[in-house]
């Protein structure tokens, strides 16, 4: 139980830093820092990594293969433009935002993952 308690609070804290490098750094992805909204947001994130991207990619799995993995891209591009539809405090305004805004998010858990390895 705590090791899956640790990885979910990894997976937020990865989706938090994320979300604010993106908004940081990237013209055009807009986040609202209002603490609530941007809670629900990151949590929204950490839920959509949890359950959605499981399924979509055993949905996907031999386009994956096909691709040799590139076509993960597209699962994390899908999941966060999933994210700017359903949620009002994330904006997204070009396509050339959504994906750095995903390669920010990727990069971010990626590290967060290394660093906190849960065996």
């Amino acid at each position: 139980m705590t090791r899956l308690l640790g990885k979910l609070l990894v997976n937020l804290g990865a989706a938090a830093l994320g979300l604010w490098l993106a908004a940081r750094f990237i013209t055009g992805f807009e986040v609202s820092f209002i603490p609530q909204e941007f809670a629900l947001l990151s949590i929204t994130l950490t839920l959509f990594h949890i359950f959605l991207r499981p399924i979509l990619k055993l949905l996907f799995g031999p386009l994956i293969l096909l691709t040799l993995g590139s076509a993960l891209v597209l699962i994390n591009i899908t999941i966060l433009f999933l994210l700017d539809t359903v949620s009002k405090s994330l904006t997204i305004q070009t396509i050339t935002a959504l994906l750095l805004g995903t390669l920010v998010l990727s990069v971010t858990n990626l590290v967060a993952h290394l660093i906190f390895r849960f065996k």
